[in-house]
């Protein structure tokens, strides 16, 4: 049985959690849609998660249910952490103008899968096997796993965010990254509290996973207001804002001309490698990840 005030608080957090997605999805852009997709998987699957969790509160404590349904709910929310983990650390990269590349993401996910595959082992090996020391040892090593490579992940962005130029950038960056850093701080140390003292734990988590959640829900549409620059609504104010300079503007123009990186050197009586590295900087200040998007973002 849910209590009265912890339903009040998740259907408050819910609604913020749409608020979110909604903000996430206005602001989607042309240059700009891998960071913003990432964070809206970002805040989808940790709603989700908390959603599970809620489920898991639920069904534990009823035998007629508990039997099948807890180790099912348990791999579920395996999935949606290590999921959640890795739109994160995603996101956080793209904050920064970087892109992780494609055979590191493979090798990721498929370190994901080996991972799930025995959490799942050792999980039903203790459920089914009235193991509980084995079963919770799995299952706070996975917490402690997933909060921190979110943690790394946030310092590492904190991090970053010094070599950013001055400025609403930088100031964004760090933002993220101070807020996410104090939440899974408030998350371990309910954790570890949990964990010492499992006797609160029954009235107090399913409460403070709701809270967690509207907190959660609460800060993208603040961030993407304070931290997002509008849209320019001309090809010159798109310059403009993200400090393209008159030679990168020829490249870009010569790129949607159809030019070749070759054919743009020799316009441009430059060498081939400095075309290249104009070519980077572009990506880089647009976020885009090749010349057709940078074509169509200043189409």
């Amino acid at each position: 049985m849910i209590e009265p005030l912890t339903l009040l608080v998740l259907v408050l957090a819910l609604a913020a959690g749409l608020a979110s997605a909604i903000a996430v999805t206005q602001s989607l852009q042309p240059g700009a849609t891998g960071f913003y997709r990432s964070y809206l998987t970002h805040i989808l699957l940790f709603n989700l998660l908390l959603l599970a969790g809620l489920v898991f509160q639920v069904i534990q404590p009823q035998p007629q249910l508990g039997a099948a349904a807890v180790p099912l709910v348990l791999m579920l929310m395996a999935a949606l952490k290590l999921a959640w983990l890795g739109a994160f650390v995603v996101t956080t990269t793209l904050i920064t103008a970087h892109r992780l590349p494609e055979r590191r993401l493979q090798k990721a996910g498929w370190s994901a899968l080996a991972l799930l595959t025995l959490y799942v082992g050792l999980t039903w090996t203790a459920w089914f096997g009235d193991m509980p020391h084995l079963l919770n040892a799995s299952l706070y090593a996975l917490e402690i796993f997933v909060l921190g490579g979110a943690a790394l992940a946030s310092a590492v962005l904190l991090r970053k965010a010094r070599r950013l130029p001055r400025g609403k950038g930088q100031r964004s960056a760090r933002v993220f990254a101070l807020f996410h850093l104090t939440l899974l701080l408030i998350v371990a140390a309910t954790l570890l509290a949990s964990w010492t003292r499992p006797g609160t734990e029954q009235f107090a988590q399913p409460i403070l996973n709701g809270l967690f959640l509207l907190l959660f829900n609460l800060f993208p549409p603040f961030w993407i207001r304070q931290f997002t620059p509008p849209p320019p609504k001309s090809q010159a104010g798109q310059f403009e804002s993200l400090g393209i300079t008159r030679r990168e503007k020829e490249i870009i123009l010569l790129i949607q001309a159809g030019k070749t990186n070759q054919e743009i050197a020799d316009e441009l009586f430059i060498s081939l490698a400095t075309v290249k590295d104009h070519n980077n900087n572009l990506f880089r200040k647009c976020r885009v990840r090749n010349r057709v998007e940078l074509s169509n973002l200043f189409r």
